[in-house]
């Protein structure tokens, strides 16, 4: 027996004869039912879909953060990032870097990655006892959720080294590119400009 009409909706028709192809008022009845049940499965599961699709969306707009948001977490990692510094540990100071990390240092790239990094400024602090910075001025960019750029100017940066020597380096500009790696914020470019040494 085929399926009658009063059982078969137009709605129903236009579902079975787009998913399977089907016309189902020329199946028997058994089957005809069979058909329903599984477009009445899927109709549902699409709805499931799109029901987890909002969801997710709306999880995914509410982890956005605010440009105000994203400063603040950056000026405080760079002053977490200057604190380190103050160690005058190296593999301290890097952990704050990218791999790839470019650091331009009184007119000139230093360093092209966070391996040169270690090697030339490990080197360079071997014989410092003391470093200090004292910051003014942060300017954060916020260029996308995961990237910012912070610039400051510096009021004093004084050196004592190990044999008691001691320098004032003067007034001068940084800027740090950070970047938002598997979580994190890492620096990627560094770029200090020449400061006036007071000695």
């Amino acid at each position: 027996m085929a399926i009658s009409n009063c059982f078969y909706s137009p709605t129903l028709k236009i579902l079975a004869d787009f998913q399977f192809g089907t016309d189902l008022q020329s199946l028997p009845l058994n089957h005809a039912t069979n058909h329903i049940r599984t477009v009445v499965k899927h109709l549902k599961m699409q709805k499931l879909i799109y029901i987890s699709s909002i969801i997710l969306l709306i999880g995914c707009q509410s982890e956005k953060q605010s440009d105000s948001e994203i400063e603040q977490q950056i000026i405080e990692i760079t002053d977490d990032y200057h604190k380190v510094w103050e160690t005058v540990n190296m593999d301290s100071v890097a952990k704050y870097h990218a791999d790839d990390i470019r650091y331009y240092w009184h007119g000139f790239k230093a360093a092209s990655s966070n391996d040169e990094f270690l090697k030339l400024f490990k080197e360079w602090m071997s014989s410092t006892a003391v470093w200090e910075m004292e910051v003014e001025n942060y300017d954060v960019q916020v260029v996308a959720q995961d990237i910012a750029i912070i610039g400051y100017n510096t009021k004093s940066t004084t050196t004592i080294l190990t044999n008691g020597e001691s320098y004032d380096y003067g007034n001068g500009a940084l800027s740090y590119v950070w970047k938002k790696i598997n979580g994190d914020w890492k620096i990627i470019h560094i770029h200090e400009s020449a400061l006036d040494n007071k000695k």
